[in-house]
């Protein structure tokens, strides 16, 4: 099938709904090119779906007439019963309760200031701002589009009534989506909720015959390359099989009804359509529209092909086939279900299920309350018991007497348990109440201070049940994160025979005007999901998930802590303020027109202080995060201060190369990093002529600042030798006199420093003296002790020869020799 023909029918199989896997050999498996081959298989598999669709669809209609307003009880049934006399209104208590849970959805397109957050990955100080052009653009552009509003509107609409809501992108190469009613979206039952385990959906899509011939007319020269036969058609040359399509304008739009009449409603979703909106004439069969089924079909390899073909005409052939078109679902369609927490799709309930019974039963009891109250209101006679069979009519005039007769009035009870209807019915309304603020359908604050809550309480319950809504627009945004890629990636992709082109186009031209450089764009780099790689988008989320009071609520919470934040979030909460309590189209009535403040973040203020810095001659810290493109034309500035106080002589040659010096070095760290930068080449550009022009100027300012300073040392040379020169002879007298004083000088000093030596040598010598005299008078002492000692000893001891004391005396002193007359010193 590489061709992209189709066969009639799969081969070798008797089975015409799906194309079989073969078995080549043992344990060799080959699987069909594509698993539906066929528009008999295509529709028997619609018509399957469409069938186990069609009670979920009598549910919808019935929902949807409970929302526009159809009474509780049917007036046929009342009139058969002669009953067409009771009240039969429908209060649109459900109205009120859907379009209040829906403002939630619509606030966060309404409330939002842009619709996607851009994230860059470049190495620039400039991303964010990069970012901000893209998300201010993409938000312009969008908008601009006709449909936008209208497809979001009934997108979020369609999901708080049946709590699913898919949209679709019909060609892979437009990035404009559509919403589908969901009586006309088809899958098979027990689908799972996650959309990657989706295999086929089915679309019923409206299309004029006058939009089929055109795209009759755009391919019709395809015809004429080759031969085609009656039942094949190459449909890699042309989506549309203009045979087929030829065949089915020749049978519609040559029919004034286009549409058969039992075709007219084909399920209780048109017929309540067409009744709440008055269009049940038969006009609508001569109308132009033809019923188109898409179909989106997984094959094995996970892609999703797309098939087209007419519900009831069929000559064997698929008006439209394209072959594994998206690489995903999600890449061409989005389910959209009001829970995050459900398994699969059509378990997912809506607030029109949640409220259907609870209202139904409020506008019955409403309605038995005017019943009531209009018969407690209706005078009752009683005739005389001898009155005659003929009876009399009464009639009343409001102002005027009343001739009753004989007659008499009697009390009226009948409205007697009318507050108990009222009492029941409110509440019911209570409980549906509660129970929509308790489930987060209710994005307003449903409990106020009414004296049952202190105000704490009614706060923190408001609080709660603003978490469930806020957990529903969380998983909201998930979803429509997706769909916020998908059309950024298919405006990227966009060429000029692309539709949609011309929205994609204006979107980058406006970016690139603002200074945004042509390589954000670029998808060469891409990335697994499709985007850039060096780029990241989501849906901008707006403050308080769809809700004025959650939104007030979260600012007041943080209202507090105000006195810690910079300027910058002052000014951020400002703003919230006032788009919380007027809208986003008044903040810039009550806003300054002043750009956000520069605290330290390396922009203009911080390279002003760099140039103080530098004309005092002093080198300020270059850095990465600086703002590379502020800074280097601040600095450009100063330079070109510098060359103007030069040539106006306020300046010398000398005091400017000083901050030359400093500047030169400092700016070519700022100009290196703003060249290694892709995105800065149009900056760079236009710098580097006025940046050369200045490092040139700056050369030549310091050949001239070396001159002059050689100059001036040459000077002070030659002033040095004249001053040599004049010295006189008194000059060199006084210079000998000076020295004789000074030689003076010094002679008194060594005369007065040899004459302490010497008294410092006299004064050594005596107390060495007195330490000799001092020994000698302790030794004669210890002479006369021992010889008094031996004296006594020998008197003692007469009869004992004498010791030899002078020889005793010798070995203890070592030799007295011969004593002396008088001590020796």
């Amino acid at each position: 099938m590489t061709s992209g023909v189709l066969p009639p029918y799969p081969s070798d199989t008797n089975d015409f709904i799906r194309g079989v896997i073969v078995q080549k050999e043992e344990g060799v498996l080959e699987a069909p090119q594509n698993i539906i081959q066929t528009t008999a298989g295509a529709r028997a598999i619609y018509y399957q779906y469409r069938q186990e669709h069609l009670p979920r669809i009598q549910l919808y209609s019935e929902i949807e007439g409970l929302i526009a307003g159809n009474p509780p009880y049917n007036p046929l049934d009342l009139d058969q019963h002669r009953l067409s006399h009771l009240s039969n209104f429908n209060n649109l208590d459900a109205r009120a309760l859907y379009e209040k849970a829906a403002l939630a959805y619509w606030n966060l397109l309404n409330e939002a200031q842009y619709l996607a957050k851009f994230e860059l990955a470049i190495p620039t100080p400039e991303a964010t701002d990069y970012a901000e052009i893209l998300a201010r653009h993409f938000n312009d552009v969008v908008r601009d589009w006709p449909s936008f509003n209208v497809v979001f509107n009934t997108l979020a609409g369609q999901l708080v009534r049946f709590g699913i809501s898919p949209i679709l992108w019909p060609d892979e190469r437009d990035w404009r989506w559509r919403t589908i009613e969901l009586s006309r979206f088809f899958v098979e039952d027990q689908a799972q909720s996650d959309i990657e385990q989706v295999t086929r959906i089915f679309v019923e899509s409206i299309f004029t015959v006058q939009y089929l011939y055109e795209v009759y007319s755009t391919f019709e020269h395809l015809l004429d390359k080759g031969k085609i036969e009656e039942n094949k058609w190459d449909y890699t040359v042309c989506p549309w099989n203009l045979i087929e399509l030829s065949k089915l304008l020749i049978y519609k739009a040559n029919t004034t009804a286009k549409t058969d009449y039992n075709d007219l409603i084909i399920d209780m979703m048109d017929l309540q359509r067409r009744v709440q909106n008055r269009d049940l004439s038969l006009n609508a069969i001569f109308s132009d529209d033809l019923r188109i089924v898409t179909m989106l079909s997984k094959e094995y390899d996970g892609k999703i092909s797309h098939y087209m073909f007419e519900r009831i005409f069929d000559s064997g052939n698929f008006l439209y086939f394209v072959d594994r078109q998206y690489r995903s679902m999600q890449e061409g369609l989005i389910i959209f279900t009001a829970s995050p927490g459900e398994f699969t799709i059509h378990s997912n309930r809506g607030l029109g299920h949640k409220i259907f019974a609870g209202c139904q039963a409020m506008m019955q009891l409403d309605c038995s309350i005017v019943d009531m109250a209009r018969m407690s209101a209706t005078p009752l006679l009683k005739a005389p018991s001898t009155g005659t069979k003929d009876f009399e009519p009464i009639r009343f005039y409001p102002g005027v007497a009343t001739n009753i007769g004989a007659a008499e009035f009697q009390e009226n009870t009948m409205g007697a348990n009318i507050s108990q209807l009222i009492g029941a019915s409110r509440y019911i309304l209570q409980k549906v109440q509660f129970n929509t603020a308790n489930s987060g359908d209710d994005p307003a604050n449903p409990d106020a201070d009414q004296g049952s809550l202190s105000a704490p309480q009614a706060r923190m319950k408001a609080y709660k049940e603003f978490s469930v809504l806020k957990n529903n627009i969380a998983h909201f945004y998930t979803l429509f994160d997706i769909v916020i890629k998908n059309m950024v990636i298919k405006m990227l992709n966009s060429k000029p025979s692309y539709p949609g082109y011309e929205f994609a186009k204006e979107w980058k031209d406006r970016c690139l005007n603002e200074g945004v450089p042509p390589e954000i764009f670029s998808i060469k780099d891409e990335s697994f999901y499709g985007l850039p790689s060096h780029m990241r988008v989501r849906a901008s989320r707006v403050v308080g998930d769809g809700s004025v009071a959650g939104k007030i609520l979260g600012l007041e919470t943080i209202a507090p802590f105000m006195g810690g934040f910079g300027a910058k979030a002052h000014l951020h909460f400002n703003r919230q303020i006032i788009e919380a309590a007027l809208g986003p189209d008044q903040v810039q009535s009550y806003m300054s027109d002043a750009q956000d403040p520069d605290e330290t973040s390396g922009g203009a203020s911080l390279a002003g202080v760099e140039n103080a810095i530098m004309q005092n001659g002093q080198s300020p810290v270059f850095s990465l995060d600086n703002e590379q493109k502020a800074h280097f034309v601040t600095h450009l500035a100063l330079g070109n201060n510098v060359i103007r106080q030069i040539k106006q002589q306020q300046l010398d040659t000398i005091e400017a190369d000083k901050q030359f010096t400093v500047l030169i070095p400092h700016m070519e760290a700022h100009f290196q990093a703003l060249v290694q930068s892709p995105f800065n080449q149009n900056f760079v550009a236009q710098m580097k002529e006025p940046w050369k022009e200045l490092t040139q100027y700056a050369t030549l300012n310091k050949k001239n600042a070396q001159n002059e300073m050689e100059a001036n040392i040459r000077k002070q040379q030659e002033q040095q030798a004249q001053t040599q020169q004049v010295l006189n002879d008194e000059q060199l007298k006084n210079l000998k006199t000076q020295g004789d004083i000074k030689r003076a000088d010094l002679k008194v000093q060594s005369q007065i420093q040899r004459a302490g030596e010497a008294n410092q040598t006299r004064a050594d010598v005596m107390r060495e003296k007195n330490q000799l005299d001092a020994g000698n008078t302790r030794l004669k002492v210890q002479l006369d002790a021992q010889a008094k000692t031996l004296k006594q000893q020998q008197t003692a001891n007469a009869s004992e020869p004498l010791p030899n004391l002078r020889q005793d005396l010798e070995n203890i002193s070592g030799g007295l020799g011969e004593p002396p007359t008088t001590p020796t010193v």
